[in-house]
């Protein structure tokens, strides 16, 4: 199978093989401090996964990270998942995080630095482009009640 996974502080993919995604994923987690998702797991070999690598080489990073390019993701978006993979988690409810930060009267940076994130980050959450973590989620409620009392 092959997996997309996405870092969703810093937004880059990677593209690989595993006859457990899952598994693998967990151990990316241990790796790193990011949080980091599975975009979808779909069919595919090794022969795939070298072409998808090939396909990509102008916006790789290092090893199996990518930019996310509009191209990578559209084709994410494009490719059939594997149902009982569990890929493409379902979407969270709707979180308006723009409305948040213009009620507490911050700029989209002063909400990057009120979370301890970078802007591209909170730019992403607003556009819908990136699900908010948990962490960040009860941070921004706990904003959001703050603005009611």
């Amino acid at each position: 199978m092959v997996y997309f996974i996405q870092n969703t502080v810093t937004g880059n993919i990677k593209i690989g093989i595993s006859n457990n995604p899952s598994s693998r994923l967990y151990s990316l987690q241990h790796a790193t401090v990011d949080h980091l998702v599975i975009l979808l797991i779909t069919e595919g070999t090794a022969e795939d996964e070298a072409g998808l690598h090939a396909r990509f080489a102008e916006w790789r990073l290092r090893g199996e990270w990518f930019k996310p390019c509009d191209k990578l993701l559209a084709l994410i978006a494009s490719l059939e998942p594997i149902p009982s993979a569990g890929s493409k988690p379902p979407r969270r409810e709707p979180f308006n995080i723009l409305a948040i930060r213009e009620e507490a009267g911050f700029t989209l940076h002063e909400l990057a630095d009120y979370l301890n994130v970078c802007s591209r980050t909170v730019y992403r959450w607003e556009h819908g482009q990136f699900d908010v973590h948990p962490i960040y989620r009860e941070r921004l409620k706990a904003l959001e009640e703050e603005q009611h009392e």
